[in-house]
């Protein structure tokens, strides 16, 4: 009995010491105004891993213990590096800053297009006189209608 006991425990022990793996997490908010930014890109270089926050700007990804870099992009932001070190849960906030371009005044110009109608006769249909001739006769005259 003791025995089985000692195995079990043996076993619990060295899995966990064998398993270390550690949940990194955090916000990614805007570094002017505060707000978080859903849909943010976190990734590894080196696993060629990562996620993307969710719409309250929160991450989380579970890493093996060890060294990493990284990575958060987002277009419009600029990129931030960070190197970090699992050996324990982490908790890692990030502020990204403002990478927007101001474009100077635009102008928008055009030629006004010319107009093809000369003459307003809309249903207006031509026909000669021997066309009207060869029409059939409704009650002893032609009617063109």
């Amino acid at each position: 009995m003791k025995t089985t006991l000692y195995l079990i425990l043996f076993f619990a022990i060295s899995y966990q010491l064998h398993a270390q793996n550690y949940v990194l997490s955090g916000f990614v908010r805007d570094a002017s105004t505060g707000e978080t930014l859903p849909g943010v890109n976190v990734y590894f270089p080196t696993t060629r891993s990562g996620t993307v926050t969710d719409l309250n700007g929160y991450y989380s990804i579970e890493l093996d213990r060890g060294e990493y870099i990284i990575v958060f992009s987002f277009i419009g932001y600029q990129r931030e590096e960070h190197k970090i070190s699992m050996n324990q849960d982490k908790r890692l906030n990030v502020s990204l800053r403002n990478d927007g371009i101001r474009l100077g005044e635009v102008t928008v110009e055009a030629e006004r297009a010319r107009q093809n109608v000369e003459r307003a006769e809309m249903g207006t249909v031509s026909l000669d006189i021997e066309t009207i001739r060869t029409l059939p006769a409704f009650l002893g005259e032609v009617d063109v209608l």
